[in-house]
């Protein structure tokens, strides 16, 4: 089972599938948690989750900013198996083209016309291999190393926003006052 761009535009495809159905959790969740606060007639328990819902929704517009990096790099790879593919298929080409000239060259000789036609297309095909295979590298060196700098720096993006946007829900927690004895703290029957 060796590794291929398909293996892995097929892989980074599940991942960011996997990515957007957590996404779509997590969106519920948010809105979920602030209508469950509504429970509550306590202003604290309320800007607490709201607080926690801004924290979430933070990271989720962040996190859907990333999975679009992420699917870049799935359309590179597509781009990068399409030239690995034809790569392969020229591979087999030239090794079958080959087993013909040898065939050629041994029943009709080196100098016979059925030889030359096939060294001719033997050499066509290593043409049009060494094209697709300088074509794959260049796929690979910019295209998707451009994609991977992309993702790279929305990563960073990310970690930046949720790190601020924690260090905020943190420090609200922690002031938070935390006396359940507090006028008006109930908690209204849901139903």
């Amino acid at each position: 089972n060796a590794a291929s761009a398909s293996s892995l535009h097929k892989k980074i495809g599940n991942i960011v599938k996997a990515n957007q159905k957590l996404n779509t959790l997590k969106s519920e969740f948010a809105s979920e948690i602030v209508t469950w606060s509504n429970n509550f007639n306590n202003t604290e328990i309320i800007a607490m989750i709201k607080e926690f819902n801004s924290l979430m929704s933070t990271q989720l517009t962040s996190e859907t900013n990333h999975l679009e990096k992420l699917d870049k790099i799935k359309i590179s790879l597509a781009s990068v198996n399409e030239r690995e593919k034809k790569q392969k298929e020229l591979l087999s080409s030239r090794s079958r083209q080959l087993k013909i000239l040898k065939d050629n060259e041994t029943k009709h000789g080196l100098n016979a016309n059925t030889t030359t036609l096939a060294s001719e297309r033997l050499e066509e095909i290593n043409g049009n291999l060494e094209v697709v295979s300088r074509q794959l590298i260049r796929a690979i060196e910019h295209d998707l190393r451009d994609s991977f700098i992309e993702y790279i720096c929305s990563l960073q993006i990310h970690l930046k926003k949720a790190q601020d946007a924690s260090g905020d829900c943190g420090k609200f927690l922690q002031n938070m006052s935390l006396s359940t004895d507090l006028p008006g703290s109930t908690v209204r029957p849901s139903g």
